[in-house]
This record gives C-alpha cells, sequence and structure tokens, in this order.
C-alpha cells in the first residue's frame, strides 16, 4: 500500500492491485493516505481526519498482521501530522503558543490512543514471531526558526527544479516538482 505521496485511489497505490478491494473492505471505502490539511486553521476537521487514519491504519495492520509475512512494515504520518497542527496548543515554549484545553486533551489523548495501538500490533507481531521494529525520521519541539535545505541547494546550483517553486508553498506542490529534479551530494 501507497503511502503520503499517492495522489489519490485512481492511481496505482497497492501491489498486487488485486489486493485493493480486499483493503478498502477492511479500512473503509475513503481510505487517508494522509489528512487533506495538516497547516489548515479548520482544527476540528484536522482532528477528525487523524482519529479516521489512525482507525483505518489499525484496522489494516491488525489485518495484515494476522497474515504471514517475510516483512511487514507500515507507516504511522498522524503523529508527524498531529504535531504540526496542536503543537502550539500544547507546549508552552511554542513562540505561538495559544491555551486551548480541547485541542491540549485532544493531543495527549490521540498519543495515548497511539501508544496503547503501537502495545497491541507489537504483541501481535510477537505472536506471529516477527521482530519489531519502530523508527522515527525526526524529533519534535517547539520551532524557533527554520533552515530551507532545498532553498539552500538551489541557491547554490546544487539542487535544480524544471519549475521554481520554493518552501513557502504547498507540500504536495513541491512534491511534485522534486518527481522531476536531481540532486548532487558528494559527502567527504
Amino acid at each position: 500500500v501507497s503511502g503520503i505521496l499517492t495522489p489519490g485511489l485512481d492511481a496505482n497505490w497497492i501491489e498486487p492491485s488485486s489486493e485493493a478491494a480486499r483493503f478498502l473492505s477492511v479500512v473503509g471505502e475513503k481510505y487517508f493516505f494522509d489528512v487533506s490539511g495538516y497547516r489548515t486553521e479548520n482544527r476540528d476537521k484536522l482532528m477528525n481526519e487523524l482519529v479516521e487514519m489512525l482507525d483505518q491504519k489499525d484496522r489494516a495492520i491488525s489485518e495484515y498482521l494476522s497474515q504471514d509475512f517475510h516483512l511487514f512494515m507500515s507507516v504511522i504520518i498522524g503523529s508527524d501530522r498531529i504535531n504540526h497542527g496542536f503543537w502550539k496548543y500544547v507546549f508552552k515554549d511554542h513562540p505561538r503558543y495559544e491555551k486551548c484545553d480541547k485541542y491540549a486533551r485532544f493531543f495527549w489523548n490521540y498519543y495515548r490512543k497511539l501508544d496503547n495501538l503501537l502495545q497491541k500490533w507489537f504483541e501481535r507481531a510477537k505472536e506471529k514471531g516477527y521482530r519489531a521494529l519502530i523508527l522515527s525520521d525526526h524529533g519534535a519541539k517547539s520551532l524557533k526558526g527554520v533552515f530551507c535545505l532545498n532553498d539552500f541547494l538551489i541557491d547554490r546550483g546544487y539542487l535544480v527544479l524544471r519549475h521554481d517553486v520554493r518552501a513557502e508553498e504547498h507540500t504536495s506542490e513541491l512534491q511534485s516538482q522534486f518527481r522531476i529534479s536531481y540532486a548532487v551530494f558528494c559527502l567527504k
């Protein structure tokens, strides 16, 4: 099953493609590869999508962990999206901190639910004889500044895009551009 860069269910998103109907019967016909917008001001919609996306992941992981695979992997993008959408309502060191008990409660409840699901999935994986591993691509903390690596590389000629796209533009626009870009990195 493809991930967050998938344009939608009309794309080639599952392999083998014959598995699509069964997968959707398990998770639901409106599968969330990602939330519709984690930088939105419509936090209530974001909350609903995050909960549904996590519930879908639970249904999918629970179903597929009941089968035999040599390798099983899942990405939980919701923990990234909730941090982007709700961090400023939870941590007072955030430069734009706003007190909102509703959003702070949602944040902590989401992570409690995720922790419980991780425990359930790990126990199921252990029962099946899998060695479970959890990875993160980055940590989380209040943002006090930003360094746009892609802009830096573009400015110095190390990254070339067919169209000019800068970091302030929407992520999906950037992602579609990076499919047709190239970069060369030499590390010593």
